[in-house]
């Protein structure tokens, strides 16, 4: 009980945790929460606003910034990053760690045949020391056309 005392008196007197955002910025956080999707397009997150009255980009983008900030959502304002956001960060976490450690994933990519020529000495180091991943099939992941993690395994 102590501990959550802690946090509480804590929380009390974080500025970023007690500022004030407009309302319709709420509004749009708990739609798109409430989606089963966890990954939005930018644009999609725009549509959204504009249902709820927000049309200004630049506004859309302090809001996203401003959750980000928060942990209430996943949003780098940078080239390559900006066209996506998370808003359940705890999906991010979980695909990343199933990339990291489902051996399931793993053993299907490296039983690909094309996959496990390219990368030989990966595939031995996988199987005989059970390291998970390299970082060479890693980059081969990120340029793969079709999605190979997705929500439902």
């Amino acid at each position: 009980m102590e501990l959550r005392n802690e946090v509480m008196e804590g929380l009390k007197n974080d500025e970023k945790v007690n500022e004030e955002v407009p309302s319709a910025w709420t509004k749009v956080c708990d739609d798109l929460i409430s989606k089963e999707q966890a990954i939005f397009t930018l644009q999609a997150v725009q549509e959204e606003c504009r249902e709820h009255g927000i049309v200004d980009e630049r506004e859309v983008r302090w809001m996203l910034r401003k959750y980000h900030e928060l942990g209430l959502a996943i949003y780098f304002d940078e080239d390559g990053l900006r066209d996506h956001v998370v808003m359940r960060p705890q999906h991010l976490i979980d695909l990343v760690k199933k990339l990291l450690y489902d051996r399931d994933l793993h053993d299907s990519l490296y039983k690909n045949q094309a996959l496990a020529s390219r990368y030989q000495e990966e595939v031995d180091e996988f199987v005989d020391e059970g390291v998970i991943i390299h970082e060479a099939v890693l980059r081969h992941l990120w340029r793969c056309p079709k999605p190979l993690l997705t929500e439902e395994g």
